[in-house]
């Protein structure tokens, strides 16, 4: 979009798409004046690594084929409940990468929203990775919701479900060990991934106090936190491993 200026003696008529203004010589020294401190201060920031951003993509890419996965049913719950300022996006990026999803999700849109996204959608060229970060990222939550997990959210679920499995004193044990605030994180995390008996198990082993401290957190933890958590458990258990080698 290129900016269009007209001058005349006393006046500057600036015309950007569909948006315009008029500016006396005053305004448009003030106008000019505040433009040049919002851009020094843009141009100041360091640019996102596209690197990085382009690892996030793969990290997130296996939410996009999950997709393929549902059963219409589940889709268009999923559409239901997906951010509808995100939807375009979401499409378009799908549409170079995975088409026949695309197809798919279009086809169980309503006639009055596929008729409001229509001309959004005829938009060419690439989506920018600032916007399909966010689109993707918005998946997530959904897709645990009708029980498919991707990426470090199925390694997570594997694991405590492994983890559940510990015979009933080793499993009481690493409760205890494990700091008040991991096991919070932990009773979020099997709710969030849909692990009721791990879920169950774990509010077994703890007291009363601490298990209606947790019916008022229900938080959802993100990438980090999971692996942050995971780091933690997997240090523990092999620390208690080790103990219980040397006691023998």
């Amino acid at each position: 979009m290129k900016p269009q200026l007209i001058t005349t003696d006393d006046e500057l008529y600036l015309e950007l798409g569909p948006c315009s203004a008029r500016f006396t010589q005053s305004e448009a020294e003030a106008f000019r004046d505040l433009l040049a401190t919002k851009l020094g201060y843009f141009l100041e920031q360091p640019a996102p690594s596209t690197d990085a951003r382009e690892k996030r993509l793969k990290q997130l890419q296996p939410l996009a084929e999950a997709l393929e996965k549902l059963e219409d049913r589940q889709l268009q719950n999923t559409l239901k409940a997906y951010p509808k300022s995100q939807l375009v996006t979401l499409i378009r990026f799908l549409r170079a990468q995975l088409p026949g999803i695309s197809e798919r999700i279009f086809s169980l849109l309503s006639r009055r929203t596929a008729q409001q996204l229509g001309e959004e959608l005829e938009v060419q060229g690439p989506v920018p990775l600032s916007q399909v970060l966010p689109a993707l990222e918005s998946l997530e939550p959904l897709l645990a919701t009708e029980g498919v997990f991707t990426g470090i959210h199925q390694k997570a679920r594997d694991y405590l479900e492994r983890l559940g499995q510990l015979p009933l004193p080793a499993f009481q044990q690493f409760l205890q060990e494990l700091p008040s605030a991991s096991r919070l994180q932990l009773l979020d995390l099997t709710d969030q991934l849909a692990l009721t008996q791990v879920n169950q198990r774990c509010r077994e082993g703890l007291d009363s106090s601490f298990k209606r401290q947790q019916e008022t957190s229900d938080k959802r933890l993100n990438e980090q936190e999971i692996r942050q958590l995971m780091s933690e458990i997997s240090h523990l258990l092999k620390k208690l491993r080790s103990s219980s080698y040397r006691s023998h």
